[in-house]
């Protein structure tokens, strides 16, 4: 017992002196791991923007295979394959999903775009030139209405012109596209990039 007790005063001197004395039990790898598990990552940024409908959307810009999605934490989606926008889905809307654009591309060389809404009801469909590329670092596609659907009589039989921006290295940087026929463009832009030219 008086043993124990020896080496309990001894243990306790020993740490009294060790605190006195500003011995630490620190290493510089050791911070650094602490740190790697202390430090919060950082929330990704939402630096695109959708303008469409009268609305501004704050998006992020998620890269795939078959092109990139533009989405909110909200339920809103637009998919673009890289040269065409090809679905917007609002989770508030009965099935999700606003519009869906096919492409079709003919034989003669033609670029067929069938408008449908949520419902799969054909809403129209336009006819479009290839891409072209603008003096800029972009693309243009003209189109017109071929035909439209019963339900969108009122529809204008104006053309319209599909833009995608680049920056000076190729990346992208905005995308102008008619997504519903007789609406204003949907508009995708990086938040620091100026409005292109007609948007709402």
């Amino acid at each position: 017992m008086i043993r124990f007790c020896v080496y309990v005063i001894f243990g306790a001197l020993t740490a009294l002196l060790l605190s006195g004395c500003n011995v630490s039990f620190q290493s510089s790898q050791f911070n650094f791991v602490k740190g790697l598990f202390a430090q919060e990552s950082p929330e990704p940024e939402k630096n695109w923007q959708v303008r469409w409908q009268g609305k501004i959307y704050p998006v992020f810009a998620v890269n795939h295979d078959g092109g990139t999605f533009f989405a909110d934490e909200h339920g809103f989606i637009v998919s673009f394959d890289g040269w065409q926008i090809r679905q917007v889905s609002v989770s508030q809307s009965k099935d999700g999903k606003i519009a869906v654009i096919e492409k079709t591309t003919t034989d003669d060389g033609a670029i067929l775009l069938d408008y449908s809404d949520g419902n799969a009801r054909r809403l129209a469909q336009d006819i479009c030139q290839a891409w072209e590329r603008t003096t800029g670092a972009g693309w243009e596609q003209n189109c017109k209405v071929a035909k439209k659907s019963a339900d969108n009589v009122d529809a204008s039989n104006a053309g319209y012109t599909n833009t995608i921006e680049l920056n000076t290295n190729g990346e992208l940087v905005a995308l102008r596209f008619m997504v519903l026929p007789g609406k204003a463009p949907m508009q995708i832009s990086l938040t620091q990039q100026r409005p292109l030219v007609g948007s709402d």
